[in-house]
């Protein structure tokens, strides 16, 4: 008997796992491991899922016999790129590579303060923005002087110097850790200056382990700190004439089928300098159907008669947090999926358009297994990340 004809009302349950709901499995043997797994990943492939599954070490065959044993073409998936199958220290261990968590930590951290500090949706983006910019301009800033100084690491000079981590695939003067810890420091702190002294702590502690990992001198790190800061130092200067801190004193007076609000949030956002248009009217769009005219009537219809369900309810609540932090978190999964975390100032900018996969659904899933004291498996289905 198959492993799936055992286990049809587990099937059924894990067919309604919807985007970010998790579950942790217990078992006592690989069989009862896979019992789970194997219909976890299968389901997600036929829905066109991307689908991730980090083994316990040593069990990356048995996992792609697993598989193969209940249908799944495990090489064509892997080659359609709608399955990744790999090891813990292949997604996690990335030795020898520059490590975006340092990026996305302190991405992460403007965004939570910009939640947290109850700032209206375009202040939120602006803090984002800055701090991005901060960051991207950093990065440049670092490459050139790394190949216009071509310094090595320590262990390249001296091979008895002993590292916790591989050095970086290039020069070590500036530490690329430093430059951009330097300049997301400054501009948050100038976002959030309540909570300066722990963006300083912070930073500190991205330049120091470099230099306890053994992969950096001190002055990388020192003169790395000191160009971040510069860098940041210009994007605020650039935040101060952006626009934002104009004062409205206009007012809203209610009207039939026209917006109102005694206490409008940000209402000049749209006059704030942009990164690349030339004005916030630069693309502005035709104006919607006038109060009143068949074409309005018809959409106000349409929305009041919507027939509702489980899908469009989980839907709305997706999206219910915000509008921007999904795409966020999608750009640290391509990251993760597309192994720009070895190449940093590829990481610390857009990227490129890719050519169609077979995968067509904005869904990941990850089985991740290790065994401590006993034999654990979590499974996560999500729209955002996959750790």
């Amino acid at each position: 008997m198959s492993l799936a004809a055992q286990t049809t009302a587990l099937i059924a349950a894990l067919e309604q796992l919807g985007p970010h709901d998790h579950f942790c499995s217990i078992y006592e043997s690989p069989r009862e491991h896979y019992a789970v797994a194997i219909p976890f990943m299968r389901i997600g492939l036929d829905r066109d899922e991307k689908c991730i599954y980090i083994a316990d070490d040593g069990t990356v065959g048995d996992v792609r016999e697993a598989m193969q044993s209940e249908g799944i073409d495990v090489d064509r998936a892997i080659a359609s790129k709608a399955l990744v199958l790999t090891t813990k220290e292949q997604a996690y261990l990335q030795h020898g590579s520059f490590h975006p968590e340092w990026v996305f930590t302190f991405w992460k951290e403007a965004e939570q303060l910009a939640v947290s500090e109850g700032l209206a949706a375009p202040l939120q983006t602006r803090a984002l923005s800055l701090v991005a910019a901060a960051i991207y301009d950093s990065t440049v800033a670092a490459w050139d002087s790394k190949y216009t100084y071509m310094r090595q690491h320590p262990s390249e000079i001296d091979s008895g110097v002993t590292t916790v981590v591989k050095p970086t695939a290039s020069p070590s003067y500036p530490s690329e850790h430093a430059v951009t810890a330097g300049a997301a420091a400054a501009v948050l702190a100038y976002l959030f200056p309540n909570h300066a002294s722990s963006f300083t702590d912070m930073a500190d502690q991205a330049g120091q382990s470099r230099i306890f990992a053994g992969v950096a001198f001190p002055s990388d790190v020192i003169s790395g700190m000191d160009l971040g800061n510069q860098i940041g130092q210009a994007v605020i200067t650039y935040a101060k004439a952006d626009g934002s801190n104009q004062i409205f004193t206009g007012s809203y007076p209610a009207a039939p089928g026209v917006w109102s609000s005694p206490t409008p949030v940000t209402p000049l956002a749209g006059t704030w300098h942009p990164w690349v248009l030339t004005g916030g009217n630069q693309f502005r769009p035709a104006a919607p159907p006038a109060f009143g005219s068949n074409d309005a009537n018809t959409q106000y219809a349409a929305v009041k008669n919507l027939q509702r369900t489980n899908g469009t309810n989980h839907l709305a609540w997706f999206w219910q947090p915000g509008f921007f932090q999904p795409w966020l978190q999608q750009v640290e999964t391509e990251i993760f999926q597309n192994h720009q975390d070895s190449n940093a100032p590829r990481a610390a900018q857009p990227a490129e358009p890719k050519p169609a996969k077979l995968v067509k659904a904005p869904v990941v899933r990850v089985t991740e297994s290790w065994r401590q004291h006993s034999y654990i498996t979590c499974h996560e289905r999500a729209r955002d990340r996959p750790t």
